[in-house]
């Protein structure tokens, strides 16, 4: 089978004769996994790529993950999801919070960042939907922790030192959340990889949790940075970048803006060795600046990405009319 990467999708019926048993098996998997619908292109994408079923000429299956073969196989796959679920399925809600965590007496707690806050307005009959780009004053971010400690369990200056940690990583977050919402370019393929960003973000959080999967959390959190980075050359050149070298990706990115060269610390280890497990990280500590790193990288790479619509200080508002007020 000849394969032309384009987004006409004239070749499906040709794709789905050769590949539908096999995304049949997959899907199977996920089915017994419970894994969310919206999910599973994307997962089923990853696993015919790196499976051994798949034999590339001329190219890694490491290059098979990059624009624009991954788009070539994502668009195909997600229509065979469709065509089995129908489009409603992936018509999911994005939740009102992100996922994240804190180390408390190096033990990790979850907490969740709201990212959609509703607000009364003006006038009666309207309201505000707020994505806030920050902790807003009247927050309180201890109180995000899911089974948090009693605050009387610790010192003032602990307390302090642990709601910091939080507050500063809920900026973060927000952040990077309100780009990947409202920022956008004109190429279809580089704003799926804007999508990807958090979701690989939240998919390291539910895999470093489980205590089984840290290391394909670890690939996760590359995997991220490798979007945005990505996403922030494109965006700032207008061309499309490919390899996964962190450190690489990052020095054109810096290139493109005339900034410095900077390094990255923690993010120096080959990912893929993370992903089949061959590598692993242990202490929580080693994770926690490695997550830090990350969601650094990536506030930098979309706030300096070029977009037809800029982010404010405050982040984006919509104000909405009451229907029942007139």
């Amino acid at each position: 089978m000849k394969y032309n990467i384009d987004d006409s999708l004239n070749d499906y019926p040709e794709f789905k004769q050769f590949f539908g048993q096999l995304l049949e098996l997959i899907d199977k998997d996920f089915v017994d996994a419970s894994q969310t619908i919206y999910k599973r292109p994307f997962l089923a994408v990853r696993e015919i790529i790196m499976s051994d079923l798949i034999e590339s000429q001329n190219i890694t299956k490491e290059e098979f993950l990059d624009p624009p073969w991954f788009y070539y196989w994502y668009i195909r796959v997600r229509k065979w999801y469709i065509e089995k679920y129908g489009e409603d399925a992936f018509n999911h809600k994005t939740d009102t919070n992100f996922k994240s965590f804190v180390l408390i007496e190096n033990i990790p707690y979850s907490f969740q960042v709201p990212i959609a806050i509703n607000r009364k307005g003006k006038t009666e009959n309207l309201y505000v939907l707020k994505f806030p780009n920050h902790v807003l004053v009247d927050e309180i971010p201890f109180e995000w922790i899911q089974s948090a400690p009693a605050k009387e369990y610790f010192s003032q200056e602990k307390f302090d030192k642990i709601s910091q940690e939080i507050n500063n990583r809920a900026n973060l977050i927000r952040n990077i959340f309100t780009h990947t919402r409202f920022i956008k370019t004109d190429d279809e393929e580089m704003n799926i990889l804007l999508q990807n960003i958090t979701m690989h973000l939240e998919w390291f959080i539910d895999d470093f949790l489980n205590n089984r999967k840290r290391s394909i959390g670890v690939w996760e959190l590359s995997f991220s940075v490798e979007s945005a980075l990505k996403f922030n050359h494109f965006s700032n050149s207008g061309k499309k970048l490919s390899g996964h070298k962190l450190q690489d990706l990052y020095t054109k990115c810096l290139k493109d803006l005339k900034q410095a060269d900077k390094l990255i610390k923690y993010l120096t280890f080959n990912p893929i060795a993370y992903r089949y497990g061959e590598n692993t990280i242990i202490e929580n500590k080693d994770i926690n600046n490695i997550y830090n790193e990350v969601l650094q990288i990536i506030d930098w790479a979309l706030t300096t990405s070029k977009s037809n619509i800029r982010i404010s200080g405050d982040g984006v508002e919509i104000v909405i009319r009451d229907p029942y007020y007139h």
